[in-house]
């Protein structure tokens, strides 16, 4: 029997997501095309609210590397971002690493939005918008 169970770890690929550029998170990006590296087998389920998840992965998200396709069924269509209404604050919730060892630079606004404008995100749209 061969062991395979290394074939399931993620051990650095990146993969391709969609931002939401009218969301805060997205100030400053002119695409919505995201690249991220990700070295773990951590998915975060889409949230029933689409303001909650601005950064999605891909139907096919897979842009280098490797990853086993059980691993790759896992991460389709599943949120890159979560945001989370907590009293009258909020948690942002980023799954990989926007300031991996200091070289992908790319995601770099990924992380500075999520703190500057953090007050600006909600999980659900405010009552002001709806009315």
């Amino acid at each position: 029997m061969r062991n395979t169970a290394s074939a399931q770890e993620i051990t650095g690929a990146i993969f391709h997501a969609r931002l939401d550029l009218t969301h805060p998170l997205g100030y400053g990006y002119d695409s919505p095309d995201v690249f991220l590296f990700r070295d773990h087998t951590v998915f975060m389920e889409r949230s029933a609210s689409p303001y909650a998840n601005p950064l999605m992965y891909t139907a096919r998200p897979l842009a280098s590397g490797f990853i086993s396709k059980p691993n790759e069924l896992k991460l389709r269509g599943t949120a890159a971002v979560d945001i989370a209404d907590v009293g009258a604050g909020r948690i942002v919730s980023l799954v990989d690493n926007p300031n991996f060892r200091a070289f992908w630079y790319g995601t770099n606004k990924l992380f500075l939005n999520s703190i500057f404008f953090g007050q600006l995100m909600r999980a659900t749209p405010s009552q002001a918008a709806e009315e």
